[in-house]
């Protein structure tokens, strides 16, 4: 069971040898909260296997003298801990880990899956032992006006969609993806109120409701976009979410079951799944994130065969090879 700690409860911190998994560069953070660390300071964008190994065998040696993997960071480097604890865990190396993130909507604190990239090609680890122990929302670190925290609010965004209409939810995924949804579309509204909480809340709850869902079609052809067009992964997940819109759901509306749809439409007060479509291309805009990508038939051949299955299985309905050329030509 995952702890929301507060800023005195991160004491314990000052208590116990932590080693220190992030991108923070400013050193000065971490003095009067810990006991004493090992900084790794992680700069590429993407976790990959050489990563992985990488910085477990430097901490292989040492960390049974340590308590606690302390990470603080986006979803990358939450992944790339949770990575890590878990590769300890399996050799019997006993260890928990707190993580602080630096951005909010990716749900990484919260979930129980981690993913990286080998030869370029998407992995997720999904298992208990990649969990946060603890989690720490630090407001300080937070700037809501950049274009970061933004597209990590998209993803927020569309996670809650895909988890909503997902072929996995059940109850209590639908109420944490549902308050995730209401939460995330409030930051991304015109009317910006309570971000910090309201971002660390959905935040949270996306997190536990993709431990039970998992995510689906627009997360699954998004990667591609972001490994070999560079298009920040939150971006990448609008622009697809609203092609999936246009082609699937509005030309297709017996796609989704009408109770989901029904929930969907009320946590954003439409009337319409097509309203959906032109509020995500609107928030785009707003932000200066839309874009036509206009894909090849080359590109849009090879990003078929990048395509992780698993996360195809739970969308709605059925993706085939001519599904995702639609989809992919549509963007």
């Amino acid at each position: 069971m995952q702890n929301i700690i507060n800023i005195k409860k991160l004491n314990i911190l000052k208590e116990n040898k932590c080693i220190i998994i992030t991108t923070l560069r400013n050193k000065n953070y971490f003095k009067p909260k810990l006991h004493s660390d090992i900084k790794i300071i992680i700069s590429s964008n993407i976790v990959d296997f050489n990563l992985i190994n990488k910085v477990y065998k430097n901490l292989s040696s040492v960390i049974d003298n340590y308590d606690y993997i302390f990470c603080i960071g986006s979803g990358r480097i939450i992944d790339l801990a949770k990575i890590i604890k878990f590769k300890l865990l399996e050799h019997n190396k006993k260890i928990k880990l707190c993580t602080i993130p630096s951005l909010l909507g990716t749900g990484a604190e919260s979930s129980n899956s981690a993913v990286y990239y080998k030869n370029k090609s998407k992995q997720t680890i999904s298992n208990s032992k990649c969990s946060s122990d603890f989690i720490y929302y630090d407001e300080t670190l937070y700037d809501f006006n950049s274009s970061a925290a933004k597209i990590s609010m998209l993803d927020c965004f569309c996670q809650s969609i895909e988890s909503i209409w997902s072929k996995k939810s059940n109850k209590i995924s639908i109420t944490k993806a549902y308050l995730s949804l209401d939460l995330s579309y409030k930051n991304l509204s015109e009317k910006r109120t309570n971000l910090f909480k309201n971002s660390a809340k959905a935040s949270y709850s996306i997190g536990l409701a993709m431990n039970i869902t998992r995510t689906t079609g627009p997360h699954a052809l998004s990667y591609y976009l972001t490994i070999f067009n560079n298009i920040p992964h939150g971006q990448a997940v609008t622009i697809l979410m609203i092609a999936f819109l246009k082609k699937h759901f509005i030309e297709r509306s017996d796609n989704i079951k009408k109770d989901k749809e029904l929930l969907i439409l009320k946590a954003l007060k439409i009337k319409k799944i097509n309203e959906l479509y032109f509020l995500l291309i609107k928030i785009l805009i707003k932000f200066d994130l839309y874009k036509k990508v206009n894909l090849s038939n080359e590109e849009i051949q090879k990003s078929i065969s990048f395509i992780n299955s698993d996360r195809l299985a739970n969308h709605p309905f059925t993706l085939n090879k001519k599904t995702i050329k639609e989809i992919y030509s549509e963007i």
